[in-house]
């Protein structure tokens, strides 16, 4: 099903002073966009994936490069050893068995940044596809300026990556099928409606005090569950150790599903709780919300993929979470809520999800600054996504390359490359950039 296809949104092309570019990369009108219409380009493109996730992500786009891979990359042993399962039958390359397969691209796309696998191959094209808007600690992190270009949403990370480089504003593709109408529903219970819970991970994960409440209401309702890609295996079980038994008991009269995310090694979970179905990473969001007839969520960027599906939505809130590391006040995860139903009450919580799915008050208004948050909403994402990958050329411009190697030249870097302390190496000594 899915939603039918809109008309384009014509993409803002300003971008701050300072520091900031005007792209490059200007994807032409797509007559032919969203009819799988093959880009040429004699460069070889390699997608780095370290989850099943990255899949759903790259995909719209990789089909449609001739000389394109898949490149597997280790984040973790748990997520390896899953993602090497998920990718065995989609032509993958391996570089943790063998480093050497990514000296053979000139260009190399990323979710994030990896940083072994920049130190060592410099040299190439480094395209970053942002694949979220929250966490604004994280996702607009000093670790950009190691990339050459952005492809983003919208204007609203246009403006903030357009600091580190050029950006080319393409929507999300993984939306691109449910645009183009092509996603069909995860299969539930028709005659009951259905709760999508997309929970964060860590310390702005409300999932402890949020699951006893739909527990309760999985009486009356379908309930899903899908848990960050950041949660893994053991937190999973220790913390959802005594409220899965009770679902599980409750799957004898009711559908209970729990999707877990693709961090999470859902093997483990089904060992120990047979009688509810659980979901594993390598399963596509799409068809889940497809389903969906309210999604509740926290401070997870997932929030963003129910806005842009616009379904009704509900969040659960943290007493103080604008104060936390990962985070700022002025982060989008907490912007967005100016414009949905949010509470910290378990009660109240109950009564938002019952509301929403009668009427969410705010959808109307969430329409309207999804219209900033994601510049292209036709199922032409990928298209131009692919275009402006074929576009891509190294920023060689000499005061970002000097920042560039002091990063990597720095004790901070090397000591730890994601601590705050490289992050303030950069703000005291190259703040006038």
């Amino acid at each position: 099903m899915g939603r039918n296809k809109k008309e384009s949104t014509q993409m803002d092309e300003e971008t701050p002073s300072g520091m900031a570019m005007e792209s490059r990369i200007k994807p032409e009108p797509l007559e032919t966009a969203g009819k799988g219409i093959s880009v040429y380009s004699d460069m070889q493109i390699g997608f780095l994936c370290t989850t099943p996730f990255h899949y759903y992500l790259f995909d719209p786009v990789k089909k449609l490069l001739s000389n394109s891979n898949y490149v597997l990359v280790e984040s973790n042993p748990r997520q390896y050893r899953s993602a090497r399962e998920f990718f065995r039958d989609r032509h993958v390359l391996d570089a943790v068995e063998n480093p050497q397969v990514i000296k053979d691209f000139d260009v190399l796309v990323c979710p994030f940044l990896m940083p072994l696998v920049y130190k060592e191959n410099q040299e190439k094209i480094f395209v970053r596809m942002v694949y979220g808007l929250s966490k604004a600690t994280w996702n607009y992190g000093w670790w950009n300026m190691l990339f050459d270009e952005f492809l983003v949403y919208g204007s609203y990370d246009a403006k903030i990556l357009s600091f580190y480089g050029p950006t080319v504003k393409i929507g999300n593709p993984k939306f691109d099928d449910w645009f183009n109408g092509n996603v069909e529903p995860y299969p539930v219970e028709p005659n009951k409606k259905t709760i999508l819970y997309l929970p964060t991970y860590d310390d702005l994960s409300t999932l402890s005090w949020v699951l006893p409440v739909l527990s309760k209401m999985a009486e009356n309702f379908n309930v899903i569950l899908k848990t960050h890609h950041g949660t893994n295996a053991s937190d999973d079980l220790s913390t959802l150790s005594w409220v899965l038994p009770v679902l599980s008991k409750m799957a004898e009269n009711f559908n209970v599903i729990l999707k877990t995310h693709h961090g999470t090694n859902a093997s483990e979970l089904k060992k120990v709780f047979s009688r509810v179905e659980i979901l594993g990473g390598d399963v596509d969001i799409l068809p889940l919300l497809a389903s969906a007839d309210v999604v509740v969520s926290d401070y997870s960027g997932a929030i963003f993929d129910a806005i842009l599906a616009e379904k009704p939505l509900v969040l659960a809130d943290i007493p103080g979470a604008e104060t936390f590391p990962s985070t700022t006040p002025s982060s989008l995860e907490h912007v967005v809520r100016n414009y949905a139903l949010h509470t910290s009450d378990q009660a109240l919580l109950r009564d938002y999800i019952v509301q929403a799915l009668e009427e969410d008050p705010y959808l109307e208004k969430r329409k309207e600054v999804a219209q900033e948050w994601f510049a292209v909403r036709d199922g032409t994402s990928g298209q131009r996504a692919a275009q402006a990958i074929v576009n891509a050329q190294k920023d060689q411009r000499e005061e970002k390359r000097f920042v560039q190697k002091a990063l990597l030249t720095s004790t901070e870097f090397n000591k730890d490359l994601y601590k705050k302390k490289a992050e303030r190496f950069l703000g005291k000594y190259f703040s006038w950039l």
